[in-house]
């Protein structure tokens, strides 16, 4: 059974319901800023072809032109659902922006790249961006960001596991574990 530890006199900043709080805290601070960062990027691609989601497909596999990246690890690198990567991918492809081809050792799978078209319309794009000064200015109510990088960047790398090397929570400090 889990159990939140009391904190301590002497330790309180180091106690469970700490790290939880400061984990919780991490969450809502990624929340705000990536709010923050991805209406950044919309204001800058508004009134062009590509929404802000299309731009992140498109420019990923501009990123590994050799690499032509397969539906699958689209979806994992973009965090997306398989449902939202196949209606992007398929708008893309229906603008003739982005090409499937299904490789010879395994023609089920399918992989993309740009068309010329995608091509030019990224690298047209990636001219235009503008990282503003402001824009990883973290929110009024959050400190300062120079303060919570070193434990948003801790907290961030714990929590981005892969499946296979996931530490449980059973195991981790933060959390006591006691038979009833």
């Amino acid at each position: 059974m889990h159990r939140w530890q009391e904190p301590s006199e002497n330790n309180e900043r180091s106690s469970p319901r700490n790290v939880i709080d400061d984990w919780l805290q991490a969450i809502q601070w990624t929340c705000c800023v990536a709010r923050q960062l991805r209406r950044n990027l919309n204001q800058q691609l508004a009134g062009v072809a590509v929404n802000d989601m299309e731009f992140l497909l498109l420019w990923n596999c501009y990123r590994y032109p050799d690499r032509h990246l397969g539906q699958g690890e689209l979806t994992a690198t973009l965090a997306w659902s398989k449902a939202q990567t196949s209606a992007t991918v398929e708008s893309l492809r229906q603008r003739d922006l982005l090409e499937c081809y299904r490789p010879t050792e395994d023609r089920r799978r399918q992989h993309w790249k740009l068309t010329n078209g995608g091509q030019q319309l990224i690298e047209e794009l990636l001219s235009q961006l503008v990282l503003p000064p402001d824009a990883l200015q973290t929110p009024g109510h959050f400190p300062e960001t120079s303060a919570v990088l070193p434990l948003f960047l801790r907290l961030t790398r714990a929590s981005c596991w892969s499946t296979a090397g996931a530490q449980s929570l059973e195991s981790s400090s933060a959390i006591s574990t006691e038979a009833n």
